[in-house]
């Protein structure tokens, strides 16, 4: 009889209930946050939209093209070789790359900044639409799986219920 107490005091308790409930309510919270979440992001992109621009402009610029003094045919390819092909590439550049000491990096550099000072900021051009689409799947992803756990809720919290109504 103390066993079936015990056991029947340990699974009439609401404490696991209590505790999925808690999470569905957490889950619930999250989810209407979402479009708060959404202009936040999307706040973001426009607060960069400076930084953006200057990315894609300097993505435009090709070393290839490039007029940089000591930097001949074959020191193009090893830099390709490595993905660096652009000004952005140079201005992200993480890693040293055999063959290009300080004398070479630092005419990479000073292209960079020449091409740099070349920049116009233009604040009526839009922010870029493939950004936004991406803020937007994002969103949209989490929506999702929040909407798909919160299907679960009413019958995970019905079956707590009716197994705590038995005992």
């Amino acid at each position: 009889w103390k066993n079936r107490a015990t056991t029947w005091r340990y699974a009439a308790n609401s404490k696991e209930f209590d505790k999925r409930r808690k999470h569905y309510l957490d889950l619930v919270n999250q989810y209407q946050h979402i479009p708060t979440l959404e202009k936040q992001k999307l706040d973001e992109l426009e607060k960069k939209k400076r930084e953006l621009q200057l990315n894609q402009f300097l993505e435009m610029h090709l070393i290839e093209r490039a007029k940089i003094q000591g930097l001949g045919p074959s020191k193009r390819a090893q830099l390709a070789s490595y993905g660096v092909e652009t000004a952005y590439d140079v201005k992200t550049l993480q890693r040293k790359i055999p063959g290009f000491g300080p004398g070479y990096m630092s005419k990479l550099y000073n292209w960079v900044e020449s091409v740099e000072a070349r920049f116009v900021f233009n604040p009526n051009i839009p922010t870029d639409p493939d950004a936004i689409r991406n803020v937007k799947s994002q969103i949209a992803r989490a929506r999702a799986a929040l909407e798909s756990q919160l299907m679960n809720a009413e019958p995970e919290l019905l079956r707590i219920r009716d197994n705590l109504i038995r005992m």
